[in-house]
């Protein structure tokens, strides 16, 4: 639902509320990165941002952005154990598919 109303309302709306929907969908997609695929998949879905209009890469881009960050810090009430693993699938399925998405713009 968040991405869906990025693409459709994200470039039409004030930036604050882009950078929290933003993070609210990358702090979900960490939670849910083992819990369901489609989460591991995001990469390809911010792909079509990437392809859009400039305001629509703007955003795919600080989808992408957020993303790695917020894989990279530590979720609390979640053990080290199960952020490292996270971390790991993270770089393993997705990280390259940033770069080079992020790089042909």
């Amino acid at each position: 639902w968040v991405l869906s109303y990025l693409a459709s309302s994200g470039p039409k709306v004030a930036p604050f509320i882009v950078s929290s929907l933003v993070q609210l969908l990358c702090r979900i997609t960490k939670m849910g990165w083992f819990e369901d695929p489609c989460h591991q998949k995001i990469t390809d879905e911010v792909g079509q941002f990437l392809h859009a209009s400039s305001k629509h890469c703007v955003i795919g881009l600080g989808i992408l952005t957020q993303l790695v960050s917020e894989m990279n810090l530590p979720a609390p009430g979640r053990s080290l154990t199960q952020h490292r693993k996270t971390a790991s699938s993270f770089r393993d399925l997705a990280l390259l598919q940033i770069f080079e998405g992020a790089t042909m713009n």
